[in-house]
């Protein structure tokens, strides 16, 4: 009853923040877990399977559709709750820049009618957003993945042990799931993926542990001499005067050292990765590469929470090297709004990968603004800007 009451609140709150009406079609659309907001855990599995059915269905139509947060110009969630025998699925498509909700949709059914119900909110979405689909594209969205609800249900909760590492587990699962309905692509093909994976060496080196060194060797490198830093002076956004202070902007200019980025890259290799042409349309031509660090999910967290610990520190001093004033900013952050290359994050759908996205273009501007008393502008006589871990 308890995240009955608080669900309901955060609809609630959400609703004052609701868009005006507006047209998506040419936006990029994400889609996250969804929350189970009951107890019942043992349908714990749809936090992953309804996102992924919605995704799968989504890409059927004209709509674009990424797996990284920071392309995404709307993002589609959602919850549910389950009843006894029945479930309620809410979802809402929220614009990225503003958190305002786009449309929201719900749909209420039997959990045995899952796959129907999964079908009827994709509609519904559509229908909200005021999209045409052609006759082709509602035939292949109607197309169940399975008729087998059990098949369904091991094929993700098989993804939800790879994610945990439970490879063995997994791997149980995805061969109950293909037992179960042989025609069931999803299963079958992740059977022989993962299996392939476990076959597989982790990495080049000896052990997880010496590649763990080798990340950490890499983040050292990057810390110390991975980025050319340069900035512009101090300019005055606004005046407090109330409050005595005031707000200043300043530019900086980072450049990735090229040998660095040579560097990132052989890691890469050094951990049996490779690299890929993506053309997702998303970006144009061969400007981004995607990158596999390993083939083993453990390791790819490391690396990725390695990378996405790095700051910018931003610090002023006095003459006497006093420290007036201190920011800090995440690199990664800062990288992709500059496009620059970085780490983006573990892809959730493909959990063996770590996303890179690597471009040619070595220089990328960004702006930081701050707050200063009166006073301190006139002191500062050093500014340093470093990155850290």
């Amino acid at each position: 009853m308890r995240n009955l009451i608080r669900f309901t609140i955060f609809l609630m709150m959400m609703c004052s923040l609701t868009c005006h009406s507006k047209d998506v079609t040419n936006n990029i659309f994400l889609v996250l877990k969804f929350e189970n907001v009951s107890n019942n855990r043992d349908y714990s599995w749809l936090s992953r399977g309804l996102p992924q059915m919605i995704l799968t269905d989504l890409s059927k139509t004209k709509l674009k559709i990424t797996h990284d947060f920071d392309l995404a110009d709307v993002t589609v969630s959602g919850s549910y709750v389950i009843i006894q025998e029945r479930i309620r699925i809410n979802c809402q498509l929220i614009e990225t820049k503003t958190s305002c909700i786009i449309t929201s949709s719900e749909i209420t059914g039997y959990l045995d009618n899952i796959l129907d119900l999964e079908k009827g909110l994709v509609f519904k979405l559509l229908d909200n957003l005021h999209i045409q689909i052609s006759p082709d594209s509602e035939r292949l969205i109607l197309q169940l993945e399975t008729k087998s609800l059990k098949a369904l249900e091991y094929n993700y909760r098989g993804l939800d042990a790879i994610e945990n590492n439970q490879k063995e587990l997994a791997i149980n699962l995805f061969e109950k799931a293909n037992s179960l309905d042989m025609e069931y692509s999803s299963a079958k093909n992740n059977l022989i993926k993962y299996k392939k994976i476990i076959s597989m060496p982790t990495s080049n080196v000896s052990s997880i542990e010496d590649s763990k060194k080798i990340i950490d060797s890499l983040v050292k490198q990057i810390v110390k001499r991975g980025f050319i830093i340069t900035h512009g002076d101090l300019m005055t956004v606004a005046d407090y005067t109330a409050f005595d202070i005031s707000r200043f902007r300043m530019e900086i200019q980072l450049e990735f050292r090229k040998e660095v980025k040579e560097l990132l890259l052989n890691t890469v290799k050094k951990l049996n990765g490779s690299r890929l042409s993506c053309d997702s349309g998303i970006k144009q031509g061969d400007y981004y590469t995607l990158t596999k660090t390993s083939f083993d999910t453990g390791l790819n967290k490391y690396f990725a929470e390695s990378l996405e610990k790095l700051r910018v520190d931003i610090c002023f001093f006095d003459k006497n090297k006093t420290k007036l004033f201190e920011t800090a900013l995440p690199l990664a952050g800062v990288i992709t709004n500059t496009e620059l290359p970085f780490i983006l994050g573990i892809n959730p759908y493909s959990l063996e990968e770590t996303v890179f996205y690597v471009s040619d273009k070595p220089i990328g501007t960004f702006v930081v603004d701050f707050s200063l008393s009166k006073g301190q502008p006139h002191k500062i006589e050093q500014i340093a800007i470093n990155i850290l871990n």
